[in-house]
């Protein structure tokens, strides 16, 4: 996906990890936060709303089942 979205004037950085995702989000500013919503080592919605405090960005959540928004 990195590579369908970055271009000349547009930079696309992703992580590993929520832990360094949390570590970016806090250190830059970005326009956008395309997610995995399904996340096994922290929920998604949980993640989604840490973020909404730090920094009212938008944020596009992608879900790879209909399963994980039931638990």
């Amino acid at each position: 996906m990195k590579y369908s979205l970055q271009d000349d004037i547009t930079d696309v950085y992703y992580t590993q990890s929520v832990e360094e995702a949390i570590h970016m989000l806090q250190k830059e500013s970005y326009s956008l936060v395309i997610m995995d919503a399904c996340l096994s080592q922290y929920g998604g919605t949980a993640l989604i709303q840490q973020i909404r405090q730090m920094n009212p960005l938008p944020i596009l959540a992608l879900y790879r089942y209909i399963s994980c928004l039931n638990p």
